[in-house]
């Protein structure tokens, strides 16, 4: 049986080649020193190239990174375009129809003056007798319909304009 022999003891235990030693280097992400291209001692001046690092994630830094972030710029683009031009389109139809009410608002006024003028005369011919109570009701009742059709037209179209 060969001869063996151990001693206890405390301490700490240092290799005397530096790339065997345990360094600490901070980094924004993990990685491994893969090589040194430096000796401890050495002098280096800015921009020299002291060690090589490999990333712990693989999947950290995707080789088609380039081409999927440009593929979701271009996707970007392409919603910021089909956003604006979708705007335009609403600006449009609302532009139309604020036309459209204004058009309406300035009928509904000459709908009120001409149901007014029909008023006044059944007025004139009733208190002469030539028309008919029923005759003069029906003026009197165009007119305050078409009223009401004037301040909602108005209203309308106050709405539009505000939006």
């Amino acid at each position: 049986m060969p001869w063996r022999q151990t001693a206890a003891g405390s301490g700490t235990v240092t290799a005397f080649a530096p790339g065997v030693r345990p360094q600490k280097i901070e980094a924004q992400i993990g990685g491994r020193i893969v090589r040194w291209h430096v000796v401890e001692g050495q002098d280096v001046k800015a921009g020299d190239l002291i060690a090589e690092l490999r990333d712990l994630n693989p999947m950290f830094m995707d080789p088609e990174f380039a081409d999927k972030l440009g593929l979701v710029q271009q996707a970007t683009l392409d919603a910021q375009r089909l956003a604006v031009e979708a705007a335009r389109e609403r600006t449009h139809q609302a532009v139309e129809r604020l036309a459209a009410s204004e058009a309406a608002e300035r009928n509904a006024g000459i709908e009120r003056d001409t149901a007014r003028v029909r008023e006044r005369r059944a007025q004139r011919l009733s208190a002469k007798g030539l028309v008919a109570t029923r005759d003069l009701e029906t003026a009197l009742l165009a007119l305050r319909k078409s009223e009401a059709d004037l301040v909602r037209a108005e209203t309308t179209a106050l709405r539009r304009a505000g939006s």
